[in-house]
C-alpha cells in the first residue's frame, strides 16, 4: 500500500513540473502578418507563436499610434523581419527590450 501511495505522489509532483516548466518557458516568435480590409478600413495584425503570446496593448494619445508589448518571448531562428506595405503602415517597428 505504502509503494502505491508514493508512486501516485511521484506522478503527481512529475505531472505538476511539467506544467510548471511549460508555462515558464519562453515562447518563440514565428512569424509576422499583416493585411488590411477595404471595407472595414481595418489592418490586422497576426503574430504567430509556438505558444499563446503574453501581450499588453497600449494606445497612444495620437489615435495613429498602438504599441504591443509582449512577455517571455523570443524570435525563433526561423523568424525573419515582415514586408510592411508603406501604403496602410506609416511606421513599423519592431524592437527588442531586455528586462534584467
Amino acid at each position: 500500500m505504502k509503494i502505491k501511495s508514493k508512486l501516485k505522489y511521484l506522478i503527481a509532483c512529475l505531472f505538476s513540473f511539467c506544467i510548471a516548466s511549460d508555462s515558464i518557458a519562453v515562447n518563440d516568435l514565428n512569424k509576422i502578418r499583416t493585411s488590411f480590409n477595404q471595407e472595414q478600413q481595418k489592418i490586422r495584425i497576426v503574430f504567430d507563436a509556438t505558444k499563446k503570446i503574453d501581450y499588453r496593448i497600449i494606445k497612444e494619445k495620437n489615435d495613429n499610434e498602438v504599441k504591443v508589448f509582449f512577455n517571455n518571448i523570443k524570435t525563433s531562428s526561423k523568424f525573419k523581419n515582415p514586408s510592411i506595405s508603406k501604403k496602410y503602415f506609416k511606421n513599423f517597428v519592431l524592437v527588442k527590450k531586455i528586462i534584467i
